[in-house]
């Protein structure tokens, strides 16, 4: 969801509260014609404003928005930190700066902690932890946190602290049980780094998928336990429901992993396609880094060489 859709979200939720007791005992059709009418309103008004610039910013939300355009770090560093003047709760706006003015990955991990703290202790004032436990992401207020936690969790893959990553990818799972950032095809991918079968196994059971961001690590993953026939049974999942997953195979020894990536951003993601492949690789690279004798045998099982017939000798 972009962040527009997410503010028009944001500003229909807060109509609603603020009109409640104008809604009592209205019915469901009855308040539909209302929020149409609000969200009508909403859009023509954002239709005819004046551009966003430093002269007409004036709200945290507005500062914002000008850092997310900016091609300027310095710039960007300005608007956030104008932001947190106006909003220090303003999470989105601490993480952006975590992200642009860190150091190196280790200050960022830093800067992170804090902010996923700051986050915490948000989500308890504001009643979420722990009665909304499950339900995150859903709640429009608790993304800001939601993003932040996937951040630090980014980080800690970067700088290899792997076994805190498995833990907070289960916390953020257990937040946000629907997952809807995608944090359990990362968190296979863990597990068939650490060869945790039964762990990896619960994850699919409890979000079945033939997606191929799942089934590629649990391929890879039982290679490396030296369970080639499971590994195949993936495998054969992957090339029904992948179209390009032969050709990916048949052509990853010869051309580097990022002419595909290129190739894939030119296309847009497009799933059971080159373009997840390239994703599961690239959200995934501390596990598929070291996969080339994987990648060799799969092409083997995958484009098996044809043996071509001896011609007859025999004369008639």
């Amino acid at each position: 969801m972009s962040r527009k859709t997410e503010k028009g979200l944001m500003a229909a939720l807060e109509f609603m509260e603020k009109h409640r007791d104008e809604c009592e005992g209205k019915s469901q059709e009855e308040i539909q014609v209302l929020l149409n009418q609000f969200m009508q309103e909403y859009n023509s008004q954002i239709f005819n404003q004046a551009p966003l610039t430093e002269n007409t910013a004036q709200s945290a939300d507005d500062w914002y928005d000008l850092a997310c355009e900016t091609k300027s770090r310095r710039k960007a560093i300005k608007y956030c930190e104008k932001v947190l003047e106006l909003d220090p709760d303003y999470l989105d706006a601490e993480s952006m700066l975590a992200n642009i003015d860190a150091r190196n990955a280790f200050d960022h991990l830093e800067r992170m902690n804090k902010v996923c703290m700051h986050g915490e202790e948000l989500m308890k004032k504001e009643g979420f932890l722990p009665d909304s436990i499950g339900s995150f992401w859903g709640i429009l207020e608790t993304r800001p946190y939601m993003r932040a936690l996937c951040s630090k969790l980014q980080t800690l893959i970067d700088i290899g602290m792997m076994k805190k990553a498995v833990d907070l990818a289960e916390e953020i799972l257990t937040l946000c049980e629907s997952d809807n950032m995608g944090i359990r095809f990362q968190l296979v991918s863990l597990y068939a780094y650490f060869e945790d079968a039964m762990n990896a196994n619960r994850i699919l059971e409890k979000y079945p998928s033939q997606a191929t961001s799942m089934l590629m690590p649990l391929s890879l993953l039982y290679f490396k336990l030296g369970d080639l026939e499971l590994s195949k049974k993936y495998l054969d999942s992957i090339m029904e429901t992948n179209k390009d997953f032969r050709n990916f195979l048949k052509y990853t020894n010869s051309y580097p992993i990022q002419s595909f990536y290129d190739e894939s951003i030119r296309q847009g993601y497009r799933p059971y396609s080159m373009s997840e492949i390239i994703m599961c690789l690239m959200d995934s690279t501390f596990l598929f880094e070291r996969a080339d004798a994987y990648f060799e045998w799969a092409n083997q099982i995958c484009n098996p060489k044809k043996t071509k017939k001896k011609k007859s000798t025999t004369k008639n």
